[in-house]
Formats: C-alpha cells, sequence, structure tokens
C-alpha cells in the first residue's frame, strides 16, 4: 500500500496514513478548490484504473451497460470522496488500490442482478476454495487467483482452464481433477466460467468477482460469498463477546459505505428478532436504529459506556477472533 503522514484539517480527523494523491483534497478550503481536486483525483487518477478494470473483465468490449457501471463506479467513488475528512471514515492508504475494489465490487453487484445462476456457482466454488485445505484463493496483480494451496501466491498459467467432468455433488473433487489437469493456478473468473459452461448455464458470462481478499480478516462479511459462507460467520460471530458483537454488528459497513448487517437477513441467514438478541437490545429498538445503520464509532461508545477508541479495539479484536476460527474450518 501506497502510504504517507497524514494530512488532515486541524481538529478533523487524527494523524494517520493516507494516500498523498488526497492530500489536496483535504487541504482545499473552498467549493471551487474543493471541486478542481475532486476532477483531477476522478479523472487523471480514478479513470484509468476503473478503465482498466473494466478492460480486465470485458475485453476491448463497449457496450451501454459496461459504461453504467462506469458510471455506477464514479458515484460510488464521489460518495466516499465527500466525507475523506470524516473521522469515523477508514483512511484510504492507496486510492488507486481502493478505486480497484469499488469497481470489481461494482461489477460484481450487476452480475449477481444479471446471472444469479452464475453468481450462486461462482459463491459455491469460492466456497470450497477457502475452506478445503487443498486450495487457496488468492490475490496477484489485483487478479484473483486460485489453485492448490502450495501454489499460493503464484501467477496463472498461459493455458485455458477447462474442465469436461464437473461433478457438482463434489465441487471438491472436481476442482481437485481439473488443477490436476492443468498443472497451474488459474485465474477465479476463468474456473468459474469453466464449470458453468460444464455445467450448461446460458446466462451472458458477465464476470463474477471477489474482492477485498487483500486483508485477511472476515470483513469478507461484506460480501457474504456465499449462504454457508454466511451461515458459518454468523455462527461464529454469536460467539464473540458481546461488547464485540456491538461494535463489529452497529459499524459493519461496505464497499460504499453502508450498513453490511442487511445482508444477513437478505441471505436468509438470520433475521432482525435474531440480530436484535445477538446484539441484545429489544426488537423495536433496533427497528428503530435499522436506518441510521452503520452507526459511527462515538454513538457505538456512547452505547457501550465506553471510548472510541475502545470501539475499535473491540472491532479489531472481534475480526482478528473471526479470521483465526474461520481459517480453521
Amino acid at each position: 500500500m501506497i502510504a504517507a503522514e497524514a494530512m488532515a484539517k486541524p481538529g478533523s480527523r487524527e494523524p494517520t496514513n493516507i494516500d498523498p494523491l488526497l492530500e489536496p483534497l483535504l487541504a482545499a478550503h473552498d467549493a471551487v478548490t474543493r471541486d478542481e481536486a475532486l476532477g483531477t483525483l476522478l479523472t487523471q487518477h480514478a479513470d484509468p484504473v476503473i478503465r482498466r478494470g473494466l478492460r480486465h473483465r470485458f475485453g476491448a468490449t463497449q457496450s451501454a451497460e459496461i459504461e453504467d457501471i462506469r458510471s455506477s463506479v464514479i458515484v460510488r467513488l464521489l460518495n466516499r470522496l465527500e466525507r475523506v475528512d470524516d473521522p469515523e471514515a477508514d483512511p484510504i492508504a492507496s486510492f488507486a488500490d481502493y478505486v480497484a475494489m469499488v469497481t470489481y465490487n461494482t461489477i460484481d453487484d450487476y452480475a449477481r442482478r444479471r446471472n444469479p445462476q452464475r453468481t450462486l456457482l461462482a459463491n459455491r466454488v469460492r466456497y470450497v476454495l477457502t475452506h478445503d485445505d487443498r486450495f487457496a484463493l488468492w490475490r496477484r496483480d489485483r487478479d484473483l487467483i486460485c489453485g492448490y494451496a502450495a501454489w499460493n501466491g503464484q501467477r496463472a498459467g498461459t493455458h485455458a482452464f477447462e474442465t469436461h467432468d464437473a461433478d457438482e455433488r463434489s465441487l471438491g473433487d472436481s476442482l481437485d481433477r481439473a488443477f490436476r489437469r492443468a498443472a497451474a493456478p488459474a485465474d477465479f473468473h476463468d474456473v468459474v466460467q469453466a464449470f458453468a459452461t460444464a455445467a450448461g448455464l446460458n446466462e451472458s458470462t458477465m464476470p463474477v468477482t471477489e474482492i477485498d481478499l487483500v486483508d485477511a480478516t472476515p470483513s469478507a462479511y461484506e460480501q457474504l460469498a456465499s449462504r454457508e459462507a454466511a451461515e458459518a460467520l454468523w455462527g461464529e460471530i454469536r460467539q464473540l463477546p458481546v461488547r464485540q458483537r456491538v461494535a463489529l454488528l452497529f459499524g459493519a459497513r461496505d464497499a460504499a459505505g453502508q450498513s453490511a448487517v442487511s445482508m444477513f437477513p437478505g441471505s436468509g441467514v438470520a433475521t432482525i428478532q435474531e440480530i436484535a438478541a445477538v446484539v441484545e437490545v429489544p426488537l423495536d429498538e433496533l427497528v428503530s436504529l435499522w436506518n441510521d445503520l452503520p452507526l459511527d464509532d462515538n454513538t457505538i461508545a456512547a452505547r457501550l459506556g465506553a471510548s472510541r477508541q475502545q470501539v475499535i479495539n473491540l472491532r479489531k479484536s472481534a475480526r482478528d477472533r473471526l479470521a483465526r476460527r474461520l481459517r480453521r474450518r
């Protein structure tokens, strides 16, 4: 990650690491200067990364849908940059990496709407890759690569990935046979495409991607890769000390800065009543808070009778514990 000493407005945030590219935006004291800084960030620094990400997934194809995805990425970036000096928001240590993350998450969101069957298959493949000790899923130059655990960190092979005997009842064994034949790691998208072809899925080939693997902590709750993974995660969250549960769930954010907790009832893993029980608040109180989630750390601290730093520490401890427990599965 690119990092430098933080540049902050007096009293707005504690010194921390932040990408120097954002310094002109942080230093802007009027609307004109701020708009100029935003324009430079979006046109000179963000747009090339966005277009590179779109080309990587769609090749040279140009369409109104792809342009819609690009526009959605820019809207998400604007929303985040508008609160770049928010002391409650995590600092952006690398603007290029953040833009890449938002780009691939936006592609993923679109793919889930367009290709529900293929998305379900991708989630199942990802679950096996991250829960079967034979395999691993890793990032290499912003690409998602997968293969045998012993290959972790290597680049994808140059030959096309194929599977002719995929068995949906035993994806692990099917992956084992396919990787043995390939004798090299493969791009995650290519693996999903091969299994989709073998399964006769006729949906479009809009890629399904998973991002946020740079941080190995289960902030992957923001993605809920599959129902199985979501259920495993929810089960582990329930085992956390109550103060860690509150700090984690009330402050959970997705890539767009919105509450990630709604994904649990959305995926059918936990009802709002069950979430209320886990954070130990009355149901009517959680319902009244629901549209205000995620809460900022100061608000969570007031609820817990703690300091803001203690809330941050509680959430970090929760994520570290979840990461250790989920890796053992």
